[in-house]
């Protein structure tokens, strides 16, 4: 059986695979990283579903307090196996 329990972030209710907007810039797109930075600050990459650059879709960088969930695992992203550790 999966769970997306290892995808979600912590203090936030994103999880990977989200489809989520920036509330400043509009910009929308399924989270795909999460980065946690020394100084604190969490940020969160959103891949576009209809930006496209030179072939490929365009990403961009947000932090974590701008971003709001606009649907809950569009893509059906199925996580990991329950008996399987994530790597690090």
């Amino acid at each position: 059986m999966y769970t997306r329990t290892k995808l979600h972030i912590p203090g936030s209710e994103l999880q990977i695979g989200d489809l989520a907007k920036d509330e400043i810039t509009g910009f929308e797109g399924i989270v795909t990283t999460h980065s946690r930075h020394l100084t604190g600050c969490d940020t969160i990459w959103l891949a576009s579903q209809t930006e496209v650059h030179d072939g490929r879709s365009v990403d961009r960088c947000f932090d974590i307090l701008r971003l709001e969930l606009v649907q809950s695992n569009p893509m059906d992203v199925k996580g990991f196996p329950e008996n399987v550790e994530p790597a690090g």
